[in-house]
């Protein structure tokens, strides 16, 4: 496993990314069914990857990039970012390989990030963002806790086409996992 092990659930071993997984995160990056399901996705050569992954923490604060890893291979990856200290809040985003849907392993690793995020940086509250045609993504935050906060009109693009964007909001006292 090139990355350190960051974080762990019952099933998945979250880990630091690494330059050596730059190919599987543009593979995953560039998958029309993950794209499909998140806002701005767009191509992305490895340039482009290693690019975003060396840019990564330059806006993000104590933000934290992981791989999700069953025996050593990725099946999802998940992201707190836009990490503010001060104000106690950060963004979580997140992504499962398609083979990997309905697996259960996205809310193991958000899951493992809120723990993360409310215990340790001792966040107030974790804000998401999905596209309203991500139903799978909406009923996993909310399954988590989050409570749906608004729409906004066509503020997002997928597959080229502007769709609704959900927001989510959860506060440390809500999150049930710690």
């Amino acid at each position: 496993m090139p990355g350190g092990q960051f974080l762990t659930t019952d099933r998945l071993a979250l880990r630091t990314v690494e330059e050596e997984d730059l190919p599987v995160l543009r593979e995953y990056a560039n998958d029309p069914v993950i794209r499909r399901r998140v806002t701005g996705g767009r191509p992305r050569n490895l340039e482009g990857q290693r690019e975003q992954f060396e840019g990564m923490y330059d806006d993000v604060g104590d933000g934290v990039g992981l791989l999700a890893c069953l025996d050593g291979e990725a099946v999802g990856y998940v992201r707190l970012f836009h990490v503010d200290m001060a104000a106690r809040h950060a963004t979580v985003e997140y992504w499962v390989r398609p083979a990997e849907r309905r697996s259960g392993y996205g809310t193991e690793m958000v899951a493992s990030v809120l723990t993360y995020a409310v215990e340790e940086l001792r966040l107030h509250r974790v804000r998401a963002r999905t596209a309203a045609t991500n139903t799978a993504s909406r009923r996993l935050l909310e399954s988590l806790g989050f409570v749906h906060e608004g729409v906004q009109r066509a503020a997002a693009f997928v597959g080229g086409d502007p769709v609704d964007a959900h927001r989510y909001g959860l506060l440390e006292d809500e999150w049930e996992g710690r």
